[in-house]
């Protein structure tokens, strides 16, 4: 989905003109969006534009494009896309399209990050052992939050080291972590 307000139409298509051409250069098709036009840049018409876009229309991604800096905005976006309604999002400002001189560099770095997000590997490295899973591990305790511990591990999940899992937990205390590390 691309969302954006009517006054900066023609900024919105530019850029989804340019990701459009763009993507398939990098190995990424873009395909058209449903396009969610509004009528001002509030932050409630973004947060309602977006819960419509992904309940609607089971959007896979979605580019928000903003006139504008505004954190409470860029907040309220991130949060509705990540929490209420789980979807990959890209909020790209106005003034990133107004930038003339690198304007199609910035558009492949944004095909780059949705790339990403949407579980896309840039690279990869060729490993000439196969059939091998990468495992790290790693824990903390912090004196301020009174001997709790935070253990965490990643695994790889494929052959070219590009799909990772990872997750941590908190425990009560370094021995409770030690004692339960094999529940990851």
């Amino acid at each position: 989905a691309l969302v954006f307000p009517e006054r900066i139409r023609p900024d919105a298509e530019k850029l989804f003109n340019t990701l459009k051409t763009e993507g398939p250069t990098l190995g990424v098709p873009v395909g058209m969006p449903v396009l969610k036009i509004l009528p001002s840049d509030t932050e409630s018409n973004y947060v309602d534009a977006c819960r419509e876009a992904v309940k609607q229309n089971n959007v896979q991604m979605l580019v928000a494009v903003v006139p504008n800096d505004n954190s409470q905005r860029y907040d309220a976006i991130k949060k509705t896309c990540f929490l209420e309604c789980p979807v990959p999002c890209q909020v790209v400002q106005l003034a990133t399209i107004k930038r003339e001189n690198i304007f199609r560099s910035l558009c492949q770095k944004i095909v780059n990050q949705v790339n990403c997000k949407m579980g896309g590997a840039l690279w990869q490295v060729k490993m000439p052992m196969k059939r091998i899973m990468i495992v790290g591990y790693d824990s903390y305790t912090d004196s301020s939050m009174k001997g709790k511990a935070v253990g965490a591990a990643v695994f790889s999940l494929n052959d070219t080291l590009t799909k990772w899992f990872s997750q941590s937990k908190l425990y009560q205390d370094a021995t409770t972590e030690s004692q339960n590390i094999a529940t990851f």
